[in-house]
């Protein structure tokens, strides 16, 4: 992660291990920069140092506590960050919980959609909201997609929205 003062952009690594990186939105900056608070870390120093983990272990997975200031917590220890695969176990019990909570309030279809919700859902919801709002190659990259094509997949205009920029088109 590289921080620009409140704006952060995220190394990733995609498929065939690919590194790229990716713009993280204001509300998002906004709650990371919460969870750090609440690690310890302040947000400047998370960012100028690429060693401290994103998403660390949790209390009760290996976590300890850190001493009185962040950065003497980040000198004496720092939590190892989640493998990959533990971050989709999360996610799924994350996603399962919701799904009890949807049942109980009667949300049968919610309840179903969360029950296979997945990270890969996520990244999905991520480029369909995305395609609502972005520069197609502003989305393209911020995917990590090498043909627009795939790119494409995400983009669903409705009848209203193709009616207007025919028009636009047009004028």
């Amino acid at each position: 992660m590289k921080g620009q003062g409140t704006r952060w952009l995220l190394a990733v690594r995609g498929k065939g291990a690919k590194e790229r990186s990716v713009a993280l939105p204001r509300r998002a900056t906004a709650v990371l920069f919460e969870y750090l608070r609440a690690r310890g870390i302040d947000a400047a120093l998370a960012g100028a140092d690429a060693t401290i983990p994103l998403l660390a272990r949790l209390a009760g997975e290996g976590a300890e506590p850190g001493a009185d200031t962040p950065e003497a917590s980040l000198a004496l220890w720092r939590p190892p960050a989640l493998s990959p695969a533990r971050l989709y176990a999360l996610s799924k019990q994350l996603f399962a919980r919701a799904a009890r909570f949807a049942r109980a309030a009667g949300d049968e279809a919610s309840a179903a959609r969360l029950a296979r919700a997945s990270t890969h859902w996520l990244r999905h919801t991520y480029g369909t909201r995305g395609a609502a709002g972005m520069p197609m190659p502003t989305l393209m990259r911020e995917m990590g997609h090498a043909d627009v094509r795939t790119t494409m997949k995400y983009v669903k205009p409705d009848a209203a929205e193709r009616f207007r920029q025919v028009d636009k088109a047009f004028e």
